[in-house]
Parts: structure tokens; C-alpha cells; sequence
């Protein structure tokens, strides 16, 4: 019997209207592989739950543009606060753990520097060098 687990999943969400914002998105369609969202949502957790290890790809101003930030993530406690607009990886594990009975063994987030969060379409020359860069790495893990 085929086992439903995936053993590695990576989501990649942003706004491709806004330049850099668009990296996680740009780095799951150069994989071919992965789950592209415009942001995190509840329904997130069902995929999640199925993987043994997750990657979050995301942009962050809170870095340097083209710069890679990589770490471990682990539940958050849920709120008693209604879903906003906006869930953040360590919520979607705690969803995939209380509504589908388990949460990938390993979950990471990998924050890219955005240099520019302005409207238009395209990464900026840094981020998108970064990114392709990334994609290799990306690639070789996924194919072990």
C-alpha cells in the first residue's frame, strides 16, 4: 500500500505583483514542485500534515536584500482570536497537528531579503540571483 506522506514540501507564498515579494512563489515554479500561494491559509495544514518535513519560502524586509535567513519553526499556540488575513507557518503546524492528527517531523522557514516591495512584476537583479541559487540547493534536496 502506497503511503499518503510526502517526504518533502515546500511552500512558497507572496505577492507576485510586488517584486521581490514574489520570490517564494518564482523559487516553487523553477522547482516544479511545491505549492505557490499568495499567502498562508488554513487549508495549508492538510498538506502539511502529510510531509515529513516542510520548507516555507517567503520575502522579508526585516533582513538585508538578498540575503538568506534559515531556520527551525515549531507550533504555535493556538488563540482564541478568529483566522485574520495573514497565518504564520508555526500556526499552520499546529493546525495540521489538531485537525489532521500530525505535524511534519521537520519544518523550516527560508527568508529572503526583499529589496523592493514596490508594485510591479519581476525580482530585483540581487534577489533573483539569490533565488536561482537556492533553487540548486533546493533541487538537490529534493531529488535524495
Amino acid at each position: 500500500m502506497k503511503s499518503d506522506v510526502t517526504d518533502m514540501l515546500i511552500i512558497g507564498y507572496g505577492n507576485t505583483l510586488r517584486h521581490d515579494d514574489a520570490v517564494g512563489p518564482m523559487i516553487v515554479q523553477w522547482l516544479r514542485s511545491g505549492v505557490s500561494a499568495h499567502q498562508l491559509l488554513p487549508e495549508h495544514a492538510e498538506l502539511v500534515s502529510r510531509a515529513k518535513r516542510v520548507i516555507f519560502i517567503d520575502a522579508s524586509i526585516s533582513i538585508a536584500p538578498g540575503k538568506i535567513l534559515f531556520y527551525r519553526i515549531r507550533e504555535k499556540e493556538l488563540s482564541n482570536a478568529g483566522i485574520g488575513h495573514y497565518m504564520s507557518p508555526e500556526t499552520i503546524l499546529k493546525y495540521a497537528k489538531e485537525l489532521y492528527g500530525r505535524a511534519p517531523e521537520k519544518a523550516h522557514v527560508i527568508a529572503i531579503g526583499a529589496a523592493s516591495l514596490e508594485v510591479g512584476e519581476g525580482l530585483t537583479p540581487r534577489v533573483e540571483s539569490v533565488a536561482r541559487r537556492l533553487v540548486k540547493h533546493l533541487s538537490y534536496w529534493l531529488t535524495r
